[in-house]
């Protein structure tokens, strides 16, 4: 939690945020968001600010914080107005939990959602989403459908770890032979679909 006057300076902050900073609480008060944050981050922070004091009533967002060290972490926040005895705004205060878990489960599921997890080819739900896009922007191509003749063979005799690395291998050189305008997507099994 932290409490800031109009300016954008720190008048209060709670042990828990100094350690976001790895600053104990006393070094970040009379701080401002520039002093702790790269220039593009700390202009943000101080716009939500602004449209807190502004709006007078509170916002709730997801902000991405840089750490001295480069990391880089999520937060959930929620800032409110402060008021004085006249009901004039002089500050917004704050309060933040870390959400960068969760960000990172929300990655990966929408990764997941999009991708086949052996391959990391775009799945079937990807280029059901896609294909009108694609058919429009490419009015005129061409759809190569392909099969690995005989490949239960491979799982049933050599085993799924060796039929998975054939898969990924495939996967692999038929990506090194697309462009970016292009779509390569693994239909499930063994099936793969190129649309050029």
């Amino acid at each position: 939690a932290w409490l800031k006057d109009k300016d954008g300076r720190f008048l209060m902050v709670n042990r828990k945020f100094g350690d976001n900073f790895h600053l104990a609480p006393g070094d970040l008060v009379g701080c401002n968001d520039f002093d702790l944050s790269p220039p593009a981050i700390a202009e943000y922070y101080q716009q939500i600010d602004r449209e807190v004091m502004a709006q007078r009533k509170p916002l709730r967002a997801e902000e991405r914080i840089v750490r001295p060290n480069n990391e880089i972490v999520w937060s959930e926040t929620i800032k409110v107005p402060v008021f004085n005895a006249e009901g004039e705004v002089i500050g917004v205060a704050g309060t933040a939990r870390d959400v960068t878990i969760r960000k990172h489960y929300e990655t990966q599921a929408n990764y997941l959602a999009q991708h086949d997890p052996l391959t990391g080819l775009f799945n079937r739900r990807y280029l059901e989403q896609q294909f009108s896009s694609f058919a429009q922007k490419h009015p005129s191509f061409v759809a190569i459908f392909l099969d690995l003749d005989n490949f239960k063979m491979i799982n049933d005799t050599d085993g799924h770890s060796i039929g998975d690395e054939i898969l990924r291998l495939l996967a692999l050189r038929l990506k090194s032979q697309t462009t970016e305008e292009d779509l390569l997507v693994r239909l499930g099994g063994d099936e793969f679909l190129l649309l050029k």
